[in-house]
């Protein structure tokens, strides 16, 4: 039994078989493959490039001012890997809704540049561009997320946020 038997449901690894352990190994560098390859994965780190450079660019006094940018955009990669093809719909729409407003605050933060600093605005325009095809694979992937079956592990959120 790979499960143990103490009621805490712990996954013992050591009870599986060797073609067991290949066969996981191998369905997570799968999902693993696919999860980097989606497109909003692939634009959550154009994004971060992007705001990187935008940020390097500037005088070093004003670098510090604008890092709330750079952390939002350290969040979208990682939110999107958290829920892909986790099949829960109520976590799926919770990292859905931190990475929109990471999204919508990085956006809203590209106007900050031009007020705020000495700026290679040839970066700004590439980000907001980046921003907008971010905007636009987000939106397919929320069509996905809010077609996902019900299942019985679907739980009512306790906040009354998420509905279906």
């Amino acid at each position: 039994m790979i499960w143990d038997d103490d009621d805490d449901d712990d996954f013992n690894w050591d009870k599986l078989s060797e073609e067991e352990k290949a066969a996981m190994d191998r369905e997570q560098k799968e999902e693993e493959k696919r999860m980097r390859n989606h497109p909003l994965y692939k634009q959550a780190f154009e994004i971060l490039n992007t705001v990187n450079a935008v940020i390097e660019s500037l005088p070093e006094q004003d670098r510090e001012f604008h890092s709330p940018m750079l952390e939002s955009a350290c969040m979208l990669a990682p939110k999107f890997a958290g829920v892909f093809e986790c099949g829960d719909w109520l976590i799926t729409v919770q990292n859905a809704a931190l990475m929109r407003y990471h999204a919508a605050y990085i956006a809203t933060g590209t106007y900050g540049f031009e007020m705020y600093g000495e700026v290679d605005m040839r970066y700004v325009h590439i980000l907001r561009q980046e921003m907008e095809s971010y905007k636009k694979v987000f939106n397919a992937w929320m069509k996905e997320v809010h077609a996902m079956p019900h299942t019985e592990m679907d739980v009512d959120d306790e906040w009354g946020l998420f509905v279906r």
